[in-house]
């Protein structure tokens, strides 16, 4: 069944507001609709569908030169991942590894 868009957008921030208005049905991911869903302004729809979530994952040189902004990075990733679980991440250290950023 082909369906015709009632709005086409170009940012997913367009289409979640467009949707929150009430426009219509959008895909997007978790983490860009979770505080909309928890907050009552928006519905998952067609859950019997939604694909079995993938693990976060990095890789970085071990080189000493970017490990300041790369630990901010890290450390803030997992902060964000922390507190929203519902985006599911897994989170895996090489044996051995002396950077350190938790």
């Amino acid at each position: 069944m082909r369906v015709e868009p009632r709005l086409t957008v170009n940012s997913a921030d367009a289409a979640l507001a467009a949707a929150e208005a009430g426009l219509g049905v959008t895909k997007a991911l978790s983490s860009k609709v979770m505080a909309s869903v928890l907050a009552g302004r928006l519905v998952p729809l067609l859950l019997a569908f939604t694909p079995e979530k993938l693990p976060v994952g990095a890789i970085y040189p071990a080189c000493p030169i970017a490990l300041t902004n790369l630990g901010a990075f890290i450390k803030s990733a997992r902060e964000y991942f922390n507190l929203n679980p519902a985006v599911g991440a897994v989170w895996h250290r090489r044996v051995g590894e002396q950077f350190n950023p938790w």
